[in-house]
């Protein structure tokens, strides 16, 4: 039923945030042996129905302003 899968990433601005997240899932992936797909941050909850990760993992930062 669930999709096991270690590490999800939440991209919410792709311009800014996608090229990093994919060199960060490849050093993962090789490095360690990480499974982890990049997904669009909407619609986030109907994901983690999908998928079961052990970790969740979202690229924004806040703002102090």
């Amino acid at each position: 039923m669930f999709k096991k899968i270690d590490i999800i990433f939440f991209v919410e601005h792709k311009d800014r945030e996608l090229n990093s997240i994919m060199l960060m899932t490849k050093l993962l992936n090789k490095k360690y042996g990480y499974k982890s797909i990049i997904l669009p941050m909407h619609f986030s909850l109907f994901w983690l129905l999908i998928y079961k990760p052990r970790v969740v993992a979202s690229y924004f930062i806040q703002s102090e302003k």
